[in-house]
């Protein structure tokens, strides 16, 4: 299941059945929802956790001819980097800056790169959360993963992108005999 955010409702994720015989029930099998979440027997895990962790639950599905059961895994983080996966574009050549957002955990928050990550050259990675510079970098894509952590030691982790491009060009100037255009329609001759 995608990850869930503590205190943070979570969007309703249907599990499904393969290869059933007819309509399929869904059940705890020996095993509880992390707190604040629930299973309906349609299937539908909903709700708003109330405590952080990495979950797994057992669930037990019936068609009435067949009986399966599967272990689901649920991933509540404490905190949330709330920015958009894909950062802004940065310029080559021009000023770029970005302030990561949190929500959730208890302030102050530490901001780090992932393992050997990077980010576009010419930029700098501030610890508080905020990536800006100039970048020198040329055109591209760089991938990398931000781990955050709050005063408390919890953390959460995203992936992140920032596409380099180069600087917009400029549209090419038509200047065909003087500085203007002359008002030539098919047919006519121009003067």
């Amino acid at each position: 299941l995608p990850r869930a955010y503590l205190g943070r409702p979570y969007p309703a994720q249907q599990l499904t059945a393969l290869n059933a015989l007819g309509p399929v029930t869904w059940s705890l099998n020996n095993s509880v929802m992390p707190p604040g979440m629930a299973l309906s027997s349609g299937g539908l895990v909903t709700g708003t956790p109330t405590a952080a962790g990495f979950y797994n639950f057992n669930v037990r599905l019936t068609d009435g001819t067949q009986t399966a059961f599967r272990w689901v895994e649920l991933d509540i983080h404490p905190l949330e980097i709330t920015n958009d996966g894909e950062l802004p574009n940065a310029i080559q050549g021009a000023p770029y800056s970005v302030t990561l957002n949190i929500s959730g955990g208890t302030g102050p928050y530490t901001f780090a790169l992932s393992g050997a990550d990077t980010i576009p050259t010419g930029l700098v990675f501030d610890p508080s959360g905020v990536i800006s510079g100039v970048s020198t970098a040329g055109r591209g894509s760089w991938g990398f993963t931000l781990t955050a952590t709050d005063s408390q030691g919890r953390s959460t982790w995203r992936p992140f992108s920032i596409d380099t491009i180069l600087e917009p060009q400029q549209a090419p100037r038509i200047n065909p005999y003087t500085d203007y255009f002359d008002d030539c329609t098919l047919g006519n001759p121009c003067e």
